[in-house]
């Protein structure tokens, strides 16, 4: 599997992991930012294959095998807040990272890893399971701002677009959203206290 950005370390494993609607998410703690990120996670398969995994958080362990397990690790703090470390075997998932922003791109790449089916909305209540390669990857971005520019001053875009794209950015890692929503063009940013501003220059 291509992931994008390539990361920093990749190591390839033997066999697969098995994904299916019976996965299990376990969390080391109940933060809400990495429930948010577990939520996303959930979303994406809800909408694709049509299932959602049951997620549980034990601080202390154990931790059964077959799941998707979600640690904090403060000491991945010295690779940055936004690093992260991705263990696939055919027996368990495990991503590590100090930080949410790191657990976040973690999900990202095991994402990347999943065929494209994944994101197949016609799949919806297929409920089929899918494989991912065995692979051990270490990661963090090489530079602090990675951002992406829209123009919806000069060209306009639905808002199923615009949510899209953000979603893609999110895939690749990036992290400023540069929205262009103001030029001589066109004024794109409702202010109630000057309606002028969308009734003229809209």
């Amino acid at each position: 599997a291509l992931v994008i950005p390539q990361p920093a370390e990749v190591v390839a494993g033997v066999g697969t992991f098995t994904i299916s609607g019976a996965t299990g998410v376990f969390l080391t703690t109940d933060a809400p930012d990495i429930q948010a990120t577990v939520d996303y996670l959930n979303d994406v398969f809800e909408r694709g294959p049509g299932y959602r995994f049951p997620v549980a958080v034990n601080a202390a362990g154990p931790f059964p095998a077959g799941g998707i397990l979600i640690v904090i690790d403060s000491t991945m703090a010295t690779s940055g807040r936004e690093a992260y470390s991705l263990s696939v075997t055919s027996a368990q998932v495990r991503v590590r990272a100090a930080t949410a922003a790191g657990v976040f791109y973690g999900i990202q790449t095991l994402l990347q890893l999943m065929p494209p089916e994944v994101y197949d909305t016609l799949m919806r209540a297929a409920n089929r399971p899918f494989e991912i390669p065995a692979v051990t990857i270490n990661d963090a971005p090489r530079f602090p701002y990675r951002g992406m520019h829209l123009d919806v001053s000069r060209h306009f875009f639905p808002a199923s677009f615009i949510k899209r794209y953000i979603d893609l950015l999110a895939l690749h890692k990036f992290n400023v959203f540069h929205w262009h929503l103001t030029d001589d063009n066109g004024w794109r940013l409702e202010i109630q206290r000057y309606p002028r501003l969308t009734e003229i220059s809209a």
